[in-house]
């Protein structure tokens, strides 16, 4: 792994850890690497990823992640990957996979055999 890939890996470690207590932000982040949120855009400007971006990326699997291998309703994912609404949460979904989360998880669910 790359030094950048390590520096990306780190900050989606840390979004995950937000992403269970609060609702993410760019300064969140920044907090957790004791730096100031301009200085933390600069960190992701230098690894060519906007924090919206590596959101996405981590909600995307950390959601994909929650439809193979939980029966959790789609509302509590919604919840947990830090949408409020299940609607935003379908939308961007589809937008990642293409297709619906129910669909994903019909295709996609490990079964319990």
């Amino acid at each position: 792994m790359t030094l950048e890939n390590e520096e990306i890996g780190l900050y989606r470690k840390q979004l995950l850890q937000i992403l269970t207590r609060e609702p993410p932000s760019l300064e969140k982040l920044a907090a957790e690497n004791g730096i100031s949120a301009r200085s933390m855009q600069r960190r992701l400007r230098a690894q060519r990823i906007s924090f919206q971006s590596l959101l996405d990326q981590t909600r995307h699997t950390l959601a994909t992640n929650y439809l193979r291998e939980s029966r959790l309703g789609l509302s509590d994912i919604a919840g947990m990957v830090g949408y409020t609404e299940q609607s935003s949460f379908t939308r961007a979904f589809a937008r990642w996979e293409g297709m619906s989360p129910g669909k994903y998880r019909r295709q996609h669910h490990e079964d319990d055999r």
